[in-house]
């Protein structure tokens, strides 16, 4: 096919009944894969998490699942407190700087001043 001496309209009909063949051919591609993995998993009594690695639920006494709990996350160590107002706290580095800590500093105290200290 010598696609130089065709017309931009044969070229555009062209590309479009190209792009709808290859959308056909994945599809039907698709499917034959999802039928030999149906296929497969059934010839070895497997499940789709089996296949998938995703843990498998956990099943209480009575037989129903159980959800699996996440681990919480923790909450950072507090790194500085205002001597004045403990209930001021900061974990220092994450997020932007608490107001109150602008404030200590732009009144010329130090940051070490309110540092938690352990012990």
């Amino acid at each position: 096919m010598d696609l130089s001496v065709m017309s931009l309209g044969e070229l555009q009909k062209l590309k479009t009944r190209t792009e709808k063949e290859i959308e056909s051919r994945s599809k039907k591609q698709r499917g034959q894969a999802l039928d030999e993995i149906k296929s497969i998993v059934a010839k070895y009594g497997l499940k789709l998490d089996d296949v998938m690695g995703k843990p498998a639920a956990r099943k209480s006494r009575n037989g129903a699942a159980k959800a699996v709990a996440k681990p919480a996350k923790k909450s950072p160590a507090i790194l500085y407190r205002h001597p004045q107002n403990p209930q001021f706290t900061w974990a220092g580095g994450r997020g932007r700087r608490p107001q109150w800590i602008k404030d200590w500093e732009a009144s010329g105290r130090s940051l070490d001043e309110a540092r938690v200290t352990n012990g």
